[in-house]
């Protein structure tokens, strides 16, 4: 492989994965893979959604949800609490499940119209049929033949938090009512470019907990403790 080959692939990188300057002031990046930021979005929170942000506006908008379609949110956390602003924005009816019941004031505050607190046995028949579309946000195996169950005919679970499991549903579970069972990762440069507008339109913005560089260790810390709400995000000192 030539020189100029190798150097053509090094820039053509979508991030600076595998490059020095991960606590850089600036970063030169491919302008191809660069989205510019709106100017009523503060840095500290457009970070996030460079992450978190288009891993859960990207199914949504694909999905091309239409007025009072009925969203199910599962978890309500990093990725949850951005999944139910963005499905209110679009009109959706939004329904949280969620193993911590305390979480519902939170979660209606943000937008949800249900709150579904799924540790008590039943819970998840009592909702049965409910949801047009789940978006399942937890890193956690979760029963996933009862959440066929919360669909509607014609209905769609996509995954987006890495579950450690099998996904394990009959095939019957599928057949019966159309159902389908799917997963996103992240999303292009143009969905990216999509969400950042849509956030800024419609106010959407993660809730952060900001420390100066200087405390990388203690925001570390809370991260490995599960302690951050909802997003840790390293500020540069001026």
């Amino acid at each position: 492989m030539s020189n100029r080959l190798n150097y053509y692939l090094l820039q053509a990188r979508p991030t600076c994965v595998g490059r020095h300057g991960g606590y850089a002031a600036r970063v030169r990046v491919d302008a191809r893979f660069a989205a510019p930021i709106p100017d009523v979005l503060p840095a500290e929170f457009a970070a996030p959604h460079l992450s978190a942000g288009i891993t859960v506006f990207a199914p949504l908008w694909r999905r091309g949800l239409k007025k009072n379609y009925r969203v199910g949110v599962l978890g309500f956390g990093g990725l949850g609490h951005l999944a139910v602003q963005y499905a209110r924005a679009m009109e959706c009816s939004v329904t949280v499940f969620s193993t911590t019941a305390d979480k519902e004031n939170e979660a209606r505050s943000f937008g949800a119209d249900q709150f579904v607190h799924t540790t008590p046995s039943g819970s998840l028949a009592s909702a049965g049929g409910s949801c047009d579309f789940i978006l399942t946000t937890v890193s956690a195996d979760r029963p996933w033949a009862e959440y066929l169950n919360v669909l509607k005919p014609n209905g769609a679970v996509c995954i987006v938090g890495a579950s450690p499991g099998e996904v394990r549903v009959s095939a019957f579970g599928l057949i019966e009512g159309q159902k389908s069972i799917g997963g996103s990762a992240v999303g292009s440069n143009s969905e990216i470019k999509t969400m950042l507008r849509f956030s800024a339109e419609h106010g959407i913005k993660p809730v952060i907990e900001l420390y100066p560089m200087m405390d990388v260790n203690q925001a570390l810390t809370r991260v490995r403790s599960n302690r951050v709400r909802y997003r840790a995000v390293l500020a540069n000192q001026t």
